[in-house]
């Protein structure tokens, strides 16, 4: 790994003033990308997306979470059963609704990766991805995912007053985690990259 340039704790904070998470978020947000680039894996060059059975598990999983949804909304009401599952997730410093919003953001991960799965399969045979680096399209998407959780958001898109025509809060955080990242992970042509992941 690169020498850092700046601690790893004073590019989370940056990175959530640039995502735009709100204050009361900001602990919780940054303890998930500090866990998403303590989990970045290097060399991943290929994955079997064919394997059919990956997209049915996760269709299974998003059924089963619109189901236990569906359940929690039920009962998350003004009645006995209700108040009591309130009562027990205050107590633990939770309310129903984050466990929706977590089921929520779990459907959201599902159906995209199963999206992914399929744009892949139909892009067999030519280039896609960063070549050799599944692992830093996997990393990327969940620091997305991360910040939309915490009801912010990353960006990328071109931009003729920037330097290198490009910006964006995605852009200047790939940027601010380069030296916490294993080496060669972040590709060239990061822009770009970038770019195709998020569009």
């Amino acid at each position: 790994m690169a020498a850092p340039t700046k601690s790893l704790d004073n590019a989370l904070g940056e990175i959530a003033a640039l995502a735009k998470i709100p204050q009361d978020l900001r602990p919780h947000f940054r303890n998930r990308v500090r866990d998403t680039v303590n989990a970045a894996v290097p060399g991943i060059k290929k994955m079997r997306l064919s394997d059919e059975s990956i997209t049915s598990q996760l269709k299974a999983v998003t059924r089963q979470a619109r189901g236990l949804m569906a359940s929690l909304r039920k009962i998350d009401v003004p009645e006995a059963a209700g108040l009591r599952l309130r009562a027990a997730t205050m107590l633990r410093g939770v309310t129903v609704k984050h466990f929706i919003g977590e089921l929520e953001l779990l459907i959201e991960a599902a159906e995209a990766a199963s999206s992914d799965i399929a744009r892949f399969k139909r892009s067999a045979g030519r280039p896609g991805g960063t070549p050799g680096n599944q692992g830093f399209d996997l990393f990327v998407q969940q620091l997305l995912m991360n910040a939309r959780a915490a009801g912010g958001k990353l960006t990328i898109f071109k931009s003729p007053s920037a330097n290198s025509g490009w910006g964006g809060s995605l852009l200047k955080t790939i940027k601010l985690l380069r030296a916490h990242l294993p080496d060669d992970f972040v590709p060239k042509g990061l822009e770009r990259r970038l770019y195709r992941i998020v569009h």
